[in-house]
């Protein structure tokens, strides 16, 4: 379980900022992709293929840079993550609402 100190030291570095802003920003080539993709019956465009590469590398930069941060991951593999319930409702509030720490 998370601190309320250690939370607040994990929201104030930078790279836990950036990560979530690279989460945000990953929303634009994933909602391109499925918007403009099913037009391209054959085979795949290259800015398909571009578009994918982009959503992967913000991806794993994102994820990167939260665990240098000091989010709490538990492993390290696609199936796990997170498993802190504050730490996952704190990603959730920031992504939606960025909000600095009250420290700051």
């Amino acid at each position: 379980m998370v601190s309320d100190e250690e939370l607040a030291q994990i929201r104030g570095k930078r790279s836990y900022r950036t990560a979530i802003w690279l989460a945000r920003l990953n929303v634009i080539p994933v909602v391109l992709t499925f918007w403009l993709a099913p037009g391209d019956r054959t085979t795949p465009a290259p800015w398909v293929l571009a578009l994918v590469l982009l959503i992967f590398a913000l991806i794993v930069t994102g994820l990167l840079l939260a665990r240098r941060a000091g989010v709490p991951f538990r492993g390290f593999g696609p199936f796990q993550g997170v498993h802190d319930p504050r730490m996952v409702w704190q990603i959730c509030k920031d992504f939606f609402w960025f909000r600095r720490p009250e420290s700051e």
